[in-house]
């Protein structure tokens, strides 16, 4: 999975809308908003997306997914008022790359109030790599399956805001 490409992809693209979509059935990843395989050249601009609204489900590795562009560059990304159920169901975890909602190198991002229940082989959220200044709240987390948590923030070494969040089973 470590492409991260999914059923809807931003391909390494900035500022789009991904709204009001309906994503079943995927074998892999559902949504993904990041630059992808971290080997390829730096786009000058990527991430600022809006991902908002969407119904995810029943997809293998992960529901939405994005690999920021890291060294401190900006990703910027607003994840809001999204349903995810039965992802992950590929016992994979063990690569690393299995969530609900699963982000990389968040800088000056969002995510808020999402529904994510029922996640089998991975973390509801989970905020990968140095994290910075970003925020997770008020999202409902139900039976997140995993060895990391129900909001897992990884590797990161200055303020990010955690909070507001339901976290059960």
């Amino acid at each position: 999975p470590w492409e991260q490409v999914g059923a809807i992809s931003t391909t390494r693209g900035h500022h789009w809308i991904v709204e009001d979509n309906t994503v079943r059935q995927v074998n892999g990843v559902g949504i993904d908003v990041g630059i992808q395989l971290h080997q390829w050249p730096q786009p000058p601009l990527a991430g600022f997306h809006i991902v908002r609204r969407n119904t995810v489900t029943d997809c293998g590795i992960c529901g939405i997914c994005g690999l920021g562009p890291g060294d401190s560059r900006e990703f910027g990304l607003l994840i809001e008022d999204n349903v995810l159920l039965r992802n992950a169901f590929h016992d994979t975890e063990r690569l690393y790359e299995t969530a609900g909602i699963k982000t990389h190198n968040n800088v000056h991002c969002l995510i808020r109030r999402n529904l994510i229940l029922d996640t089998w082989h991975g973390a509801g959220i989970w905020m990968d790599w140095d994290n910075r200044n970003s925020r997770c709240c008020q999202n409902i987390i139900v039976n997140a399956q995993t060895i990391h948590g129900g909001i897992f923030v990884e590797a990161s070494y200055v303020p990010n805001l955690i909070d507001q969040n339901f976290i059960w089973g």
